[in-house]
């Protein structure tokens, strides 16, 4: 019913229709008029040359295989306690040694591409029992269990480029990505290293961060920045 009354017309009539002022004013996504308007925005951006093909992240539901926008996502966020994960990630060209790696977000080691450290944040090196780790000093305390020693110390900046062995390398697909190379540099494989990021500080974790660019809106913005795979 209409806002003056009943409306008639055909099924198809009145499905175009909905959403207009005439049968309530309801917002119908697959109403005429919401579509006409969406086709002649997209119309007038690209007429000003404002449209542009490239990558992005999105929310995905693994449940109903689709993307979701930001508003549904909203609708449906909840603030949860979930625990912290830390991953040891081998050095390449420092036997014996692994970055302590923190994360919120485990499901996404797969995707590993990079370990972020703050530049002006001093890391150590420390022994405990047979393992040399290196960690935020600052997070000392709170990452590390047990007796320690500190053998060394350099800033964050110290630490960019450093490589590292990832823990799904194997994967057929990271091998692939990783062959590619990088934007700034496709003539050469890619490798883990170590990047420096203005966001990671030492009030939790490690002061080591993981990075998967392709699984969340701040490692993507990192990743087209460093030019990471």
């Amino acid at each position: 019913e209409g806002v003056n009354g009943p409306v008639t017309d055909s099924v198809e009539m009145l499905v175009g229709r909905l959403g207009m002022k005439d049968v309530g004013g309801s917002y119908f996504t697959f109403s005429n008029e919401n579509n006409d308007l969406i086709w002649w925005f997209l119309a007038e951006v690209h007429r000003r040359g404002w449209l542009y093909k490239g990558h992005d992240t999105m929310p995905w539901c693994a449940r109903c295989g689709t993307g979701l926008s930001q508003t549904e996502m909203n609708e449906g966020y909840q603030d949860r306690e979930d625990p912290g994960l830390t991953v040891r990630f081998p050095l390449l060209d420092r036997p014996g040694e692994a970055l302590l790696v923190w994360t919120t977000t485990p499901w996404t080691l797969t995707s590993n591409v990079a370990a972020a450290v703050g530049s002006s944040v001093r890391y150590v090196k420390v022994r405990q029992g047979d393992a040399l780790s290196w960690v935020g000093k600052g997070t000392l305390r709170t990452a590390l269990v047990g007796d320690f020693e500190v053998l060394e110390e350099v800033s964050g900046a110290d630490m960019v480029g450093w490589r590292y062995s990832g823990p799904f390398d194997d994967l057929p697909a990271v091998k692939s990505a990783f062959a590619a190379g990088t934007r700034v540099d496709p003539d050469h494989p890619y490798q883990h290293v170590v990047v420096a990021w203005s966001e990671v500080g030492e009030d939790e974790g490690t002061g080591i961060v993981h990075i998967a660019p392709g699984c969340g809106t701040e490692d993507f913005q990192l990743g087209k920045e460093l030019g990471l795979p």
